[in-house]
């Protein structure tokens, strides 16, 4: 983080261990924040197209992804993503969670289990409800359309 950075949304989500309790076997934690006033324009490789977006000047927000074994400890490469990596991301970590489903010794679950990838579905679904609430409000249109066209 940058003496220009700002944190808006921070949140932190403990992975799985075989054993907590063995020190060698602790889980990472995957830390996920907003980023805002990121100076962009110190970044190589701003192209001409990446001026049709919003934050493409001085003022970039950023989603920052970063793992360590705890969540206030920064690890040395954290992940920077724009709005649109960031879903990419999250489209293929549920993708990921469906193909689990896929394995023939692993899909059932029990409904204590079910219950509780039901009530964090629905809170996907909220969010992603709103976001799409954010795209259209800004003129975004389904099907997405190129976004470096001049159709937008």
């Amino acid at each position: 983080m940058t003496e220009h950075d700002q944190r808006l949304f921070s949140d932190s989500i403990e992975g799985w261990s075989p054993d907590p309790g063995d020190p060698t076997r602790w889980a990472n934690t995957v830390r996920i924040d907003t980023v805002a006033d990121y100076q962009a324009h110190s970044i190589s490789g701003i192209t001409p197209a990446d001026t049709v977006y919003a934050d493409h000047g001085a003022h970039r927000y950023l989603v920052e992804i970063d793992t360590h074994y705890k969540p206030d400890r920064p690890g040395p490469y954290p992940v920077r993503l724009t709005r649109v990596d960031a879903l990419r991301l999250a489209a293929a970590v549920l993708a990921a969670v469906d193909d689990t489903f896929n394995a023939a010794t692993v899909g059932a679950l029990r409904p204590a289990e079910a219950t509780e990838l039901l009530a964090f579905v629905d809170e996907v679904a909220d969010r992603l409800a709103v976001l799409r609430e954010h795209a259209e409000a800004d003129g975004g249109t389904r099907p997405m359309t190129d976004p470096t066209s001049e159709e937008c």
